[in-house]
C-alpha cells in the first residue's frame, strides 16, 4: 500500500471517528436539554396554577366579604348569620369546580382594626360597632414537579379582604330636598345621636311660617330664630318649578358635610308642593309608622328617604334616615317625619332602625 493511500485512509477513519463523536455529544446534549425544558414546563404548571388558585381565592374573598357586611347591615350584631353568608358564597375554585370549605370570618370595628374577633365585642368596644368583616379563605393546589423537589404534594394559598358599612359624607345626588335642624346642641332627645335625635321620635323636614313654631313632636320652639328661613334643600334653584321638579325626579345636586346650606327658599311657604305622590309611589303608602312598615314587609322603600341634616340652616352636618307619614297628613301643613337611625344603602331589606347616619358597602384589601 503506497503511502498516499495510507495517508487517505487515515484522514478517512479520523472524519468518521469526529463525526460520531458530534453524533454522542449531540444526542447527550438533546437528553438534557430535554429534561430541563420538562422540568421548566413542570414548573409553569406548578406555578399557574398556584397563580389561578389565588385569582379564584381572592374572587372569592372579596364577594364572601361583602355579603358578610351585607348580612350585618340587614341583621346587626348577628355574627353566626354574617359567618353563614360568608361561607355560602356561590364561588367555586379548580374552573369553578370545587367549593371553598376552609372559610374564617372574624369581625373588626373599622379596616385597620388591629382585633378582628370571631366573638366580638372585644377590647372595650360596644357590639354595636362591629361593621366590618374579615374573612380568610385557603386552598391546597396539588404540586407536580414542585411537589418532586420539597416532597410536598401541595401547595397552600391564601385570600384574604374585608367588607365594612363606611359612613357617607357626601351625596352625588339624589337627596329628599328638605332638611330637619341638628338637635346636638340645641335641647337633644338622645345625646349620644351625632345630631340629637332619638330613634323614632318624629321631627320637622319642612317649616311653617314664621318657622320657629312647629308640631313635629319636640321640635316646637327649638327649631331657630329666623322667621324666613325654610327646610328647602339642595334643588339647584329657589323656584317652586324647581323644587317640584326635584320631587317628581329626585334631581338633588350633590352636596358634603360640610357644604354651606342651600340654596334654600327664604320668602314665603310653597304651598303648591306636595309630597304625596312620592309617597304613594311605596307599594306600602298607608302603615302609620316605621315599626308598622317594617312588620308588614310590603314596602319598596319609597317612603325611607335620606335627607342632609344642617346645623341652622347654616352649614351641612350630616346625613340621616327619615321615614314619610302617610300622604293624608301632610296637604300642604309642617313635614313632619319619623327618625329611623341608621341606612345602608345597598343592604337588601329594610335598615335596622338603630344606629344614626347613611352608610355604604366599600370593600378593603
Amino acid at each position: 500500500m503506497t503511502p498516499l493511500l495510507m495517508n487517505s485512509l487515515r484522514a478517512i477513519k479520523r472524519r468518521l471517528h469526529d463525526r460520531s463523536g458530534r453524533r454522542g455529544y449531540v444526542m447527550i446534549a438533546f437528553t438534557l436539554s430535554s429534561f430541563m425544558l420538562l422540568g421548566v414546563c413542570g414548573l409553569a404548571i406548578d406555578i399557574g396554577r398556584m397563580y389561578l388558585a389565588k385569582s379564584e381565592a381572592q374572587n372569592f374573598a372579596d364577594i364572601a366579604a361583602l355579603n358578610a357586611t351585607t348580612s350585618l347591615a340587614v341583621a346587626p350584631t348577628d355574627f353566626d348569620a354574617a359567618r353563614t353568608a360568608a361561607a355560602q358564597t356561590n364561588q367555586k375554585w379548580q374552573f369553578g369546580s370545587t367549593p371553598f370549605t376552609n372559610v374564617t370570618t372574624t369581625f373588626g370595628t373599622s379596616a385597620t382594626d388591629p382585633s378582628f374577633t370571631a366573638t366580638p365585642p372585644c377590647c372595650g368596644h360596644p357590639i354595636s360597632d362591629y361593621r366590618y368583616a374579615l374573612v380568610t379563605t385557603r386552598v391546597n393546589v396539588p404540586m407536580y414537579l414542585i411537589g418532586l423537589v420539597t416532597k410536598a404534594g401541595f401547595g397552600t394559598v391564601a385570600a384574604s379582604a374585608i367588607g365594612g358599612e363606611l359612613l357617607k359624607t357626601t351625596m352625588p345626588g339624589g337627596e329628599f330636598p328638605f332638611s330637619p335642624y341638628s338637635r346636638k346642641n340645641a335641647s337633644p332627645d338622645d345625646a349620644n345621636d351625632p345630631f340629637g335625635f332619638k330613634v323614632g321620635n318624629q321631627y320637622t323636614l319642612r317649616w311653617s311660617p314664621p318657622g320657629d313654631q312647629t308640631s313635629c313632636g319636640t321640635d316646637q320652639g327649638n327649631v331657630g330664630s329666623n322667621g324666613s328661613f325654610r327646610g328647602y334643600c339642595c334643588t339647584g334653584g329657589q323656584s317652586v318649578p324647581s323644587i317640584r321638579d326635584v320631587l317628581a325626579g329626585g334631581g338633588t345636586v350633590p352636596i358634603s358635610v360640610g357644604d354651606p346650606f342651600g340654596p334654600l327658599e327664604v320668602n314665603g311657604q310653597k304651598n303648591s308642593i306636595t309630597i304625596a305622590d312620592w309617597i304613594n309611589a311605596d307599594t306600602d303608602s298607608l302603615s302609620s309608622d316605621y315599626a308598622t312598615y317594617r312588620s308588614y314587609g310590603t314596602g319598596n322603600g319609597k317612603r325611607l328617604v335620606i335627607v342632609p341634616v344642617s346645623q341652622n340652616l347654616q352649614t351641612v352636618v350630616g346625613f340621616a334616615a327619615f321615614f314619610l307619614y302617610p300622604a293624608s297628613q301632610y296637604q300642604g301643613k309642617n313635614y313632619c317625619a319619623q327618625y329611623v337611625g341608621s341606612m345602608v344603602q345597598g343592604a337588601p331589606g329594610l335598615p335596622p332602625g338603630s344606629g344614626s347616619g347613611v352608610y355604604h358597602m366599600k370593600l378593603f384589601r
